[in-house]
C-alpha cells in the first residue's frame, strides 16, 4: 500500500512518468483492480506536456482496449482508443477486432466504420473500404452524410470500376 501511494504521488507530480505507470499497472492488476488502472491509463493518455511517445500511447491504448472491452465489458468507452490505435497502426489485429465488434453498438457504428474504412484506405483495400463507407452511410445524419456519401462513389468510380454504383 505504500509503494501504490508513492508511485501515485510520482504520477501526481510527474504526470509522465512512464516507469511508474508501468508500475502501478503491475501492482493494480495483481490486486484485480481494472478501473484504477484505467484511471491511470487515461490520465497518461491526457498528458500533454510531454505527451507520451508513440510506443507508450500505442501499449496505453491497446491496454484501455483490452480493459473496456474484455475485462469491464463497456466496448462503447474503448471507440475513441481503437479510432487512435487504427490511425497509428492500421493494421492493429485487437483494434480491427474490437472495431468489427463496435458495428454492431449502434451509438458507436459510423465511428467504428469510419476508423475501419481508413485503414483499410491505408493499405489499398477498395472492397473493404466499400463495405465500411456503407456501414457508416448506414449509420450517418445530417450534413456529414454528403461526405461519406462522396468518398463512397470516388471508391466505386476510381478503384472498383463501378460508375453505376458511384452514380
Amino acid at each position: 500500500d505504500r509503494v501504490t501511494e508513492l508511485l501515485l504521488q510520482v504520477l501526481r507530480l510527474d504526470a509522465g512518468d512512464e516507469e511508474a505507470r508501468l508500475l502501478l499497472e503491475q501492482i493494480f492488476t495483481a490486486a484485480g483492480k481494472t478501473r484504477e488502472i484505467v484511471r491511470i491509463l487515461e490520465q497518461g493518455l491526457g498528458v500533454t506536456d510531454p505527451a507520451p511517445g508513440t510506443l507508450a500511447a500505442l501499449h496505453m491504448r491497446t491496454r484501455l482496449v483490452e480493459l473496456y472491452a474484455q475485462e469491464l465489458g463497456e466496448i462503447e468507452r474503448a471507440t475513441p482508443h481503437v479510432e487512435a490505435l487504427l490511425a497509428i497502426d492500421p493494421s492493429h489485429q485487437l483494434a480491427r477486432e474490437i472495431a468489427e465488434k463496435l458495428l454492431e453498438v449502434k451509438g458507436v457504428a459510423a465511428r467504428a466504420a469510419a476508423a475501419l474504412s481508413e485503414a483499410f484506405a491505408l493499405e489499398g483495400n477498395a472492397e473493404r473500404v466499400e463495405r465500411y463507407l456503407a456501414i457508416e452511410l448506414e449509420h450517418t445524419r445530417g450534413s456529414k452524410r454528403r461526405d461519406v456519401l462522396r468518398r463512397l462513389g470516388i471508391i466505386r468510380h476510381d478503384k472498383l470500376g463501378n460508375p453505376a454504383g458511384a452514380f
